[in-house]
């Protein structure tokens, strides 16, 4: 009988092997990868913030001033730019999704996906390099659309808190213009 190697139990080789093992799915490790995954966002024109966006700043503020009409006070207002800018950003990925699309539909052959016999092939038939060539387009679009999801989650959760954070801003500003009862 061996003795255990910590106070939880275990062998050395099975704590060495959990303090070691990394659950899937953590990004690249190579830094060549990790320099390939960090520009991402470039591709897409997603990673410059809206601030630094002139062309969505008119957008910007007049979503703002829809957000709060005719208001005054600059922390309320600073809260609906927030709310705004995670909106536009949301917009900005509809388009750039909408883009990918348009693309691959346009690249796209008329002729269906189909085998030598007109009807599609089964897995292990002969496949004609139409079909391989509609497979592989179809896998880089849907890869190139999972990572949009991952800006799209983030305007997402952006525009949630700004919204929260407008909501008790709002309510403590009327809670300062009531008149205190007596």
């Amino acid at each position: 009988m061996t003795a255990p190697a910590a106070a939880g139990g275990g062998s050395k080789r099975k704590l060495r092997a959990n303090r070691l093992g990394k659950p899937a799915g953590t990004g690249p490790t190579s830094a060549a990868g990790k320099a390939r995954s960090a520009q991402n966002a470039r591709k897409h024109g997603l990673n410059v913030p809206v601030l630094y966006d002139p062309d969505v700043g008119a957008d910007v503020a007049f979503m703002a001033e829809e957000i709060a009409p005719g208001c005054q006070d600059p922390e309320l207002i600073g809260r609906a730019r927030r709310i705004a800018e995670a909106q536009v950003d949301l917009m900005r990925v509809a388009r750039a999704r909408r883009d990918i699309i348009a693309a691959a539909a346009a690249g796209a052959g008329d002729r269906p996906a189909a085998g030598p016999t007109g009807q599609a092939a089964m897995p292990g038939e002969a496949s004609d390099l139409g079909t391989d060539k509609c497979v592989a387009t179809l896998s880089d679009i849907s890869a190139r659309l999972a990572r949009l999801d991952r800006y799209e989650r983030g305007a997402l959760w952006r525009r949630k808190l700004a919204i929260r954070a407008f909501d008790v801003a709002r309510r403590k500003a009327a809670r300062r213009r009531r008149p205190k009862k007596v």
